[in-house]
Order: structure tokens, then sequence, then C-alpha cells
């Protein structure tokens, strides 16, 4: 699929230390066990702060998700922002966006994450893993909460060079095989084909 045109690829080298949900806040996108593996990383880690922008319309879930952020007292380091219609500058700016859903067919966010400069954490699951592989990202799939937590302080502690070329060796690729572009040059090939046979 055309995610982004490749003109709109941006690379913002000031990072700012949180890490990134965005998505809707419910189960099955995975926000308890990004909340349970960000509890394990900062009971080692001082440094870096969960944001979460997306909407809940489960306010039980919620305050249950709340009622872990306040059991680990991690309150003023995990963030609810709600609906954030600037994701992409949310994305560009963040160590690294999290992509924890427990199913996914073709994820969008991956794909406009890598896009905006960001590194992926993706769960090894279905369509996260497909595009995480096309895109040179497969060393930071996850299968657990502790292998997340284990690759949230990597990242934190990463080499700034490594951790930029890595960033820009993905974007390329993320260009190569998701642009609008690329999806427009597929369509039209595929009806020329359909009409050279006619």
């Amino acid at each position: 699929d055309g995610v982004m045109s490749k003109n709109d690829v941006v690379y913002n080298e000031h990072k700012e230390d949180y890490f990134l949900y965005t998505g809707a806040i419910t189960h099955n996108k995975g926000v308890t066990d990004l909340i349970n593996a960000f509890v394990l990383y900062a009971s080692n880690n001082p440094r870096g702060e969960l944001w979460i922008a997306g909407k809940y319309c489960d306010e039980k879930y919620y305050n249950q998700l709340q009622e872990i952020i306040k059991l680990n007292n991690l309150h003023k380091r995990v963030k609810f922002l709600g609906f954030r219609s600037d994701r992409f500058q949310l994305m560009q700016s963040a160590r690294a966006c999290i992509v924890p859903s427990l199913f996914e067919g073709f994820g969008f966010i991956t794909v406009e994450a890598i896009m905006n400069g960001s590194l992926v954490l993706g769960r090894n699951t279905f369509g996260t893993k497909m595009i995480m592989e096309e895109t040179g990202n497969a060393n930071f799939l996850f299968d657990n909460n502790e292998d997340l937590a284990l690759k949230m302080e990597q990242i934190i502690n990463s080499d700034p060079k490594d951790y930029t070329n890595h960033i820009k060796k993905t974007q390329t690729l993320a260009v190569e095989k998701f642009s609008t572009e690329r999806y427009g040059e597929e369509m039209y090939r595929i009806y020329a084909k359909i009409l050279n046979k006619e």
C-alpha cells in the first residue's frame, strides 16, 4: 500500500527521551502490555517517558491502566495525550515509536513512523512483522513484555551514530516499498499489463 509521499519523508535529529504510542487505547492494541513493559523498563532506567496519543472509549479499561501506573509510581513518566492531530511531529521527536498490537493487518502507523524518522519497536506478529522485516527493522521485533523492555533500554543507551544510521536506512527501504509514488507505479504496471493482454 502507498502510505506517504517520498517528498514528505522527514528526519529530525533532535530526539527527546520519550517512547510514543499512537492509536486507540484498547487491550487488542496491546496498551496493557505496553504499560507493563514500561514498568519493567522504568525499574532499571531513570531516563525516558512513555507518551500515549489516542482516545479511549472504555473508561473501565482506562482506569485499569491508570491503576497499574499508580501502583508503580509512574504517573510522572506515563502521559496520556488524548487525540492528537500532530502525531507526525510527535513521531519525529520520539526516541522510538512502539507498535504493540496483538493483531495487525497492514500497519499504516508502522510505516508512517519510519517515514517520519522514528525508530520502531513492533510486536512480532502478522502485518507488523512483515513491515519490520521489509524495512530492515527485524532486530527490533519483540515477543513479550520483557523483550520490549530490553529493547527500550537498548535504544535509550544506543550509540547516536548507529541509531541515526539505522533510522535513515529503514527510511530508504520504506520509501522504496511503501511510498505513494511506488504504489502508483505498481498500479500503473498492473493496468498496463491488463490492457496489453486485451
